[in-house]
C-alpha cells in the first residue's frame, strides 16, 4: 500500500462521544481527555465519540500493545453503528444467556484541534481506502498508524468500516487535541442488544423519539459477523 506524503492538515472538529455509566473504558482511558469519536479541514462538523470497553474493539490504527488512540464519529448515527457492532459481537462470542442486553449510554460532543491533521477520506489515501476501512482486518490501518505516529500526526480522519451510510470517524494520537476538558451537550440513550439487532433510544421525554436500530445483517462479511485480525 502506498504511503501519502503531503502536508499535515489543519483538522479543527467537534466531536460527539458515547459512554456507558460505568465510565469510558478501553482507549479512551488511555487517551487521557478521552471521550468518543471524531472529524475536517478547517471546520469539521460536529463528531459524535463512542468509547468502547472490550479490549480488542479499537486496534484499527495501532497495535494492541501499543499507546491508545481516540476515536468519535462526525455523525451520531456512525458513533452507533460502531457500538452496535461490539455489542453484537460480544453477544456472538457467549453462549450465556444475556440477551437482551440493556445499556445506558451518554452521548456528547467535543471539539478538538490540530495544525498536524491527515485525511485518509482524500487523496492519496482514498485510493486505498477498501483496505483501510476495512470490515475484516487492520492489516492495511495498523501500519499506516504506526507511521502517522512517527510522524507526529495529531489527528486524522477516515471512513468507518461499520456505518451502512458511509459515515466518517476521526482518531487522535494525543489528548492536547482536545479544545475542552468538558465534554458539551449531554444526551441519555438507553441501548438494546439482542443476538440480531441493536436499537439505540434517546432516553428524554421528546416527542417523537430519536432511535437508531443497526440489524446484525448489516454487519455481516459472506454472511459470516467479522471478528477483526490483525
Amino acid at each position: 500500500m502506498a504511503r501519502g506524503r503531503g502536508a499535515a492538515r489543519s483538522l479543527h472538529p467537534q466531536a460527539r462521544a458515547i459512554g456507558s455509566r460505568a465510565g469510558v473504558a478501553g482507549d479512551v482511558a488511555r487517551a487521557g481527555e478521552a471521550t468518543g469519536v471524531a472529524g475536517t479541514t478547517a471546520a469539521l462538523s460536529p463528531l459524535h465519540a463512542v468509547p468502547v470497553s472490550a479490549a480488542a474493539a479499537r486496534v484499527a490504527f495501532r497495535d494492541a500493545a501499543g499507546p491508545g488512540i481516540w476515536y468519535g464519529s462526525e455523525q451520531q448515527r456512525t458513533a452507533f453503528a460502531e457500538v452496535a457492532y461490539y455489542r453484537l459481537l460480544f453477544l456472538e462470542g457467549t453462549q450465556a444467556a444475556l440477551a437482551p442486553l440493556h445499556t445506558a449510554l451518554t452521548s456528547f460532543t467535543v471539539r478538538l484541534r490540530s495544525e498536524r491533521g491527515i485525511d485518509l477520506t482524500r487523496p492519496p489515501f482514498a485510493a486505498h481506502e477498501p483496505d483501510l476501512a476495512s470490515p475484516r482486518s487492520y492489516h492495511a490501518s495498523q501500519p499506516l498508524g504506526r507511521a502517522m505516529r512517527d510522524a507526529a500526526v495529531a489527528l486524522f480522519r477516515f471512513r468507518s468500516a461499520r456505518d451502512a451510510e458511509g459515515g466518517t470517524n476521526v482518531g487522535a494520537f494525543t489528548a492536547a487535541v482536545f479544545h475542552r476538558a468538558t465534554p458539551q451537550h449531554l444526551e441519555r440513550w438507553h441501548a438494546t442488544a439482542t443476538r440480531d439487532a441493536v436499537d439505540f433510544v434517546r432516553g428524554d421525554a421528546r416527542r417523537p423519539r430519536t432511535m437508531y436500530l443497526f440489524p446484525r445483517g448489516q454487519f455481516l462479511v459472506e454472511g459470516v459477523l467479522p471478528v477483526v485480525s490483525g
